[in-house]
C-alpha cells in the first residue's frame, strides 16, 4: 500500500514539475531557425514535397528559418551537438479513393547518442491529429498543427526568454 501511495505522489510531482518547466526542452541558443523532418507513407494523396512546402510556409510566416532534415549542428571546432527538431510523420490508409484515413504525428524530438545505438526522444506533447479527408484537408491539418507547434516554440524561445 505504501508503494502505491509513493508511486502516485511521485507521479503527481512529475506532472507538476513538467507543467512548471514550460517546455524548456525547446530552448535553443540559435532560436531563429529550426530543423524539421517529414516522413510520408506511400498511400497518401499528398506528396512528400507538398507536405514539406506546407511546413516551410508555416515556418516562414512565423519568421523561423526552416532547416530541412537538420538534427545535428557541428561547430567550428568540429564538435557535434544534437539539437531539437520538429518531426512530422504522415500515415494514410486508402479506404475510399477520395477520402483516405490519415494519422498525423507532429512532435519535437532530439537524437540521443548512445554506445548501444543512437535513438531519438519525443518531447512534450504530440501536436498531431487523425482524420478522414482528401489532399486539401490533409494539407490544412499539416499547416494548422505545425502552427500549433511553432506557437509553443516561439513562446518558449522569444516571449518567455527575451534576450
Amino acid at each position: 500500500m505504501k508503494t502505491r501511495i509513493l508511486f502516485f505522489i511521485a507521479l503527481l510531482l512529475s506532472v507538476n514539475v513538467s507543467a512548471e518547466d514550460k517546455m524548456k526542452y525547446m530552448l535553443k541558443p540559435e532560436r531563429d531557425w529550426l530543423g524539421y523532418s517529414v516522413v510520408n507513407s506511400e498511400g497518401c494523396p499528398v506528396s512528400n514535397s507538398a507536405v514539406e512546402k506546407a511546413v516551410e510556409g508555416v515556418f516562414v510566416r512565423s519568421r523561423i528559418e526552416p532547416a530541412k532534415n537538420i538534427s545535428i549542428v557541428i561547430d567550428t571546432d568540429d564538435n557535434e551537438e544534437n539539437i531539437i527538431y520538429l518531426g512530422l510523420i504522415l500515415n494514410c490508409l486508402d479506404l475510399d479513393k477520395n477520402n483516405p484515413v490519415f494519422n498525423l504525428s507532429l512532435y519535437f524530438s532530439k537524437w540521443i547518442d548512445d554506445p548501444d545505438g543512437d535513438f531519438h526522444v519525443k518531447f512534450g506533447k504530440d501536436y498531431g491529429t487523425t482524420g478522414i479527408g482528401g489532399r486539401k484537408f490533409i494539407l490544412d491539418a499539416v499547416k494548422a498543427r505545425t502552427e500549433n507547434a511553432l506557437t509553443d516554440y516561439i513562446k518558449v524561445n522569444f516571449i518567455d526568454n527575451k534576450k
